[in-house]
């Protein structure tokens, strides 16, 4: 963990495409994900890349037991005069905290309104080794 991090951090050191880099770092008092609870409080961080049509992150979280790292990555683009994008979410939890699982997102927006569509996989608990 502490290798990707660093790694991370060495990437947002330099322009990528000349695109900005962005971080981010937050405290909750209490971790509510969808209606589920996930920890009395939890200090989170994470890094963002945009180049305009093109979009990636990573955004961790410690919880009760370990640690979420969410990864993403996806594209934004016009279909017929629809602002659209597509893209994919990795939530992956440490020490077995919760089980991990990808979605798949699009949608597309027109004005004030917009529609969106997500798949989520079929989850994986991992192994205890």
């Amino acid at each position: 963990m502490k290798k990707i991090l660093i790694i991370l951090l060495l990437l947002g050191s330099f322009p990528i495409y000349a695109s900005p880099v962005s971080y981010n770092i937050g405290y909750m008092s209490d971790y509510w994900y969808r209606g589920v609870f996930q920890s009395e409080s939890s200090v989170n961080f994470g890094a963002d890349v945009d180049t305009g049509s093109f979009y990636a992150g990573t955004w961790m979280a410690d919880v009760d037991q370990g640690i979420e790292m969410d990864v993403y990555a996806g594209t934004t683009f016009t279909i017929l005069g629809f602002d659209s994008y597509a893209g994919v979410t990795g939530y992956y939890y440490s020490d077995n905290f919760d089980s991990d699982y990808e979605e798949f997102n699009t949608g597309l927006s027109y004005g004030g309104i917009s529609l969106s569509l997500i798949h989520i996989s079929e989850p994986t608990r991992q192994e205890a080794i």
